[in-house]
């Protein structure tokens, strides 16, 4: 029988005014050879958004949503009484997309398989199998594709038939354990593989009381065989997400404790950077490292990579792009353009649970719950805006086309609207998957949205009180059917059945009679 809980149910209802025109995108467009973009995962590619409007020229629907290694954040810090914490190991909750040369690539927590497929028109080209997740998204370097998975391999493979060159394996054979539903061994590759100068650097590990194994080798032929390759065994380490790598140093997360720095050359751990964990890590070019959200409210620490001293403490950020002497930084309720030297404040929005970030030329990319939006890298005015299903936690610019991967398994690829638009044939599935349903352009999603009495009502934020046991806020025109995050405690909301809104104040409420519509909200997904 399903236990009650207090509820706490807001509406929020989002005021869109006009838009701008889209911008055009190249047809010619750089890579995103590998998570956001490249070895220091600086999500920026320099690429020119000019003024045109973008269509969808397809989406990819999962069978299954990602399975993700870790099921977000705790619930809440009972000693320090602070609610709304950040997940530390959120590298894999949605297929993250790499492109280069009209394909694009993922890696898929659910079949455990890398697949490619044509960037124009989504058709899967091939698959490849492995034993395990693969949560980290492959990297593309001519045509080799290289990759980890949670069977404990390293994999390179034919960019262009899915063949097999190499695999490699760090750690000894060894029985398997239950971990999130899946049988895996002690060592799962979780950082990816990341390549430089033709040697591919990652590593086997998972447990702190288990030995861990920091690998670099060469990429051609997956073999330690030459004096900048190595497997050192490390203990009390437990790393987790994608590797950075700088002409110098390999950073690599740690979860809940800060990342660690090793010396690329021969692969000695040079220290930890101060601060908290988390799995969010960039380098700028200069060599100062970002890393967070840290583990209660969110933040980021800007470090000296080469001193490891802490430069300044970014509060609530959760995300950061470094582009053009403009540091962008994302937190749950604002994108803030700051000058990168001075730290001043350029501009300001606000923005509603924002989930990611990444700059192409003159436009700044947010993914949030259910749309990813574009603003003016110089004044922060929104530029257009797409809707999508889910939370877009994963994007990518690559071949003059945005690609928006959601926690729900959908894919999504927009480009400008002169180029061939979504039709049946254009929805890829699963085999055996849900269906796609018709896409929606961003004039729809404004049209459904908006409403003459909608006017003066007022949105809705996070509550603080630490004797609140859910909220969850839904958007319109997403109103049934859609999962919900609980913003304080961890149970997913979705309404079911016909929706009736009444205006109280400044806002409105969602009548509920328990028979023609219903919440469910319980840990066991009933009413």
């Amino acid at each position: 029988m399903s236990t009650c809980r207090c509820l706490a149910i807001s509406w929020l209802l989002i005021l869109s005014g006009s838009l701008s025109q889209l911008g055009v995108l190249s047809a010619n467009g750089a890579a995103w050879p590998t998570y956001q973009q490249n070895a220091r995962r600086n999500a920026y590619v320099p690429e020119l958004i000019g003024d045109g409007p973008l269509s969808m020229l397809w989406r990819y629907d999962s069978a299954s949503p990602p399975q993700p290694a870790w099921y977000g954040p705790a619930k809440w810090d009972a000693r320090s009484k602070t609610r709304n914490l950040h997940s530390m190991r959120n590298y894999d909750p949605v297929f993250h997309i790499v492109a280069a040369d009209g394909f694009v690539y993922w890696g898929s927590s659910v079949d455990d398989s890398v697949v490619c497929a044509d960037g124009a028109s989504g058709q899967v080209r091939w698959r490849f199998t492995t034993d395990g997740p693969v949560r980290v998204p492959p990297t593309i370097i001519g045509d080799r594709l290289y990759f980890g998975s949670d069977d404990g391999h390293a994999y390179c493979l034919n960019a262009g038939d899915g063949s097999l060159n190499w695999r490699f394996r760090p750690a000894p054979a060894d029985r398997l354990f239950l971990q999130n539903g899946r049988f895996i061994p002690f060592w799962p590759i979780r950082t990816g593989v990341a390549v430089e100068d033709n040697t591919a650097y990652f590593c086997a590990s998972l447990l702190p009381w288990k030995k861990s194994y920091l690998c670099a080798v060469n990429a051609v032929t997956g073999k330690v065989d030459g004096p900048e390759h190595y497997v050192h065994e490390l203990d009390d380490v437990t790393m987790e997400g994608p590797v950075v790598v700088s002409g110098k140093r390999l950073i690599i997360p740690q979860g809940r404790v800060a990342p660690t720095i090793f010396s690329r050359a021969t692969g000695k751990l040079q220290g930890s950077l101060p601060g908290g964990g988390g799995s969010f890590v960039v380098l700028t070019p200069d060599d100062m490292v970002f890393h967070g959200p840290g583990n209660k409210s969110g933040w980021i620490e800007q470090t000296n990579a080469e001193t490891r001293e802490r430069v300044a403490t970014h509060k609530n950020a959760i995300a950061m792009v470094v582009a053009n002497g403009t540091s962008y930084m994302l937190s749950d309720t604002a994108l803030v353009a700051l000058g990168y030297e001075s730290r001043q404040r350029k501009w300001v929005i606000g923005c509603d649970r924002p989930q990611a970030l990444i700059v192409v030329g003159n436009a700044v990319i947010i993914g949030g719950i259910d749309h990813v939006t574009a603003y003016s890298s110089d004044d922060g005015a929104q530029l257009w805006t797409q809707h999508v299903d889910g939370s877009a936690q994963g994007l990518a610019y690559a071949d003059g086309r945005l690609l928006v991967s959601t926690d729900r398994g959908s894919i999504f690829a927009f480009a400008p609207r002169a180029s061939t638009t979504v039709s049946d044939h254009d929805v890829v599935q699963d085999e055996d998957g849900p269906g796609g349903g018709e896409p929606q352009n961003a004039a729809n999603t404004l049209a459904a949205a908006e409403s003459p009495e909608a006017d003066g009502l007022q949105s809705v934020s996070a509550d603080d009180d630490v004797a609140l046991l859910g909220q969850w806020v839904f958007q319109q025109p997403q109103l049934t059917g859609t999962l919900v995050k609980d913003l304080t405690g961890h149970w997913p909301a979705s309404i079911e059945g016909d929706v009736s809104l009444e205006r109280v104040g400044s806002l409105q409420a969602l009548k509920m009679d328990g028979d023609s519509t219903s919440a469910l909200i319980t840990d066991d997904h009933r009413q």
